[in-house]
């Protein structure tokens, strides 16, 4: 069975880290000392199916050492979690403790809260990753999916890839936060492409061999120190 795991940058020190295969879409702490992922969780209800919540893991040494992020006193439910620098995790979920009729991107604190609050309204937008305060989730308001970013406080949402012909995604900011990297198909074929952090000046910096799975989004790229 396939676990969370962790290996320097030069291919040695492997080791598992998790403890279950459901566990899915992890972000490193600020410190990077800590992870955030999601993971199917069963349902207090035995008659209900798992449900997908944020977990946290302190100790990197020991598999399956974690605990849920909390919201309303109960594991936070939702997906694709990233970690803020100001120790916030964003997160794609709806407000459960309030009904669950609205969803989109949450924020809580990594120590959890009463309730998470909400900065996009969107069910399907995901979060990707984040430069201080600024996020980038991917958001699919056309059709097509692009890149999009939004303050930390729900301000200045901008759509970055809007005019581009095709789908963007798992977008990823680069060490100093200038440039983005992210994964499209436009032109026909799927690369990896970058640009500026505001959008401008978009170039391909490699082809990918074949085509992408209908789950792409599943996956994460990240930017190396």
């Amino acid at each position: 069975m396939d676990v969370l795991s962790a290996i320097n940058l030069d291919g040695s020190g492997l080791k598992p880290i998790g403890r279950f295969g459901e566990d899915a879409h992890p972000y490193w702490s600020p410190a990077g000392d800590r992870l955030v992922f999601d993971s199917l969780t069963q349902s207090n209800k035995r008659d209900e199916p798992p449900i997908w919540t944020i977990w946290q893991q302190g100790n990197l040494d020991t598999q399956g050492s974690r605990e849920p992020v909390r919201v309303a006193d109960r594991g936070a439910v939702g997906r694709w979690p990233i970690w803020l620098d100001n120790d916030w995790i964003v997160y794609t979920g709806c407000n459960f403790w309030a009904g669950g009729g609205s969803c989109g991107l949450f924020t809580v604190p990594s120590w959890g809260g009463d309730e998470a609050r909400q900065i996009t309204t969107t069910p399907s937008d995901m979060a990707t990753d984040a430069t201080g305060e600024l996020i980038a989730f991917s958001c699919n308001p056309n059709g097509n999916w692009d890149i999009c970013t939004i303050n930390f406080d729900g301000s200045n949402l901008q759509n970055l890839t809007a005019d581009a012909a095709g789908n963007e995604g798992l977008a990823t900011f680069s060490p100093d936060g200038s440039k983005i990297a992210f994964l499209s198909d436009r032109g026909g074929s799927w690369a990896v492409w970058a640009m500026n952090a505001d959008g401008s000046q978009p170039f391909k910096c490699f082809d990918l061999p074949g085509s992408m799975a209908d789950d792409w989004l599943e996956e994460r790229m990240s930017w190396g120190p």
